[in-house]
């Protein structure tokens, strides 16, 4: 069962505090409440209950498909706290600025994650407008693999702290994909 899984097994940590936020107890989703409803409608319990599969996988595919993982602890503030960088960050044109923010949020979430990756190569999204950063399709490198991911990094209206944030960590990215996808070769 864990070749068919590319993601780590000590993953699971963050997935089972994920469960706090269950949509079905916090009311609809924002997006893919549709899909996951049509999942649990066409979900039928078998008709045989001396065979009968547990009900939990569907409910956690879905899961795991809508939501993400709520930062209990901002990590960003702290990590650009030095003086010399506060002055480079405030120099840069607001929507770099986000990026810079939420990249440093990113980067020492996974950090502290219970996976512990170590993320070298990181995506870059520039905010034109608001001050939500909604990044639903991006990939990151940790050690000699690259995993999807997908974050959400809102930020002060002066775009010099993050105020909260939530992500989810896919699976690994196949090597045959690499290249269409421009990852660097390194």
């Amino acid at each position: 069962m864990a070749a068919a899984n590319p993601v780590p097994q000590d993953i699971v940590l963050p997935q089972v505090a994920a469960v706090e936020a269950n949509p079905e107890k916090n009311g609809p989703a924002a997006t893919g409440q549709d899909e996951a409803k049509t999942n649990f409608a066409q979900a039928k319990p078998p008709e045989d209950t001396t065979m009968s599969a547990p009900s939990t996988p569907p409910k956690a595919e879905a899961k795991e498909a809508d939501e993400m993982i709520k930062a209990k602890t901002l990590f960003s503030e702290k990590a650009m706290a030095s003086p010399m960088i506060k002055t480079a960050i405030s120099n840069l044109p607001r929507g770099e600025r986000i990026n810079q923010l939420c990249q440093t949020e990113l980067r020492q979430q996974l950090i502290h994650s219970a996976a512990q990756y170590q993320p070298r190569w990181l995506p870059s999204y520039s905010l034109l407008s608001g001050s939500v950063l909604d990044a639903r399709r991006g990939a990151f490198k940790s050690r000699s693999e690259w995993f999807e991911v997908r974050f959400r990094c809102e930020v002060d209206n002066d775009a010099t702290k993050v105020i909260s944030f939530e992500y989810d960590v896919g699976n690994s990215v196949p090597r045959s994909e690499w290249k269409n996808r421009r990852f660097p070769e390194d």
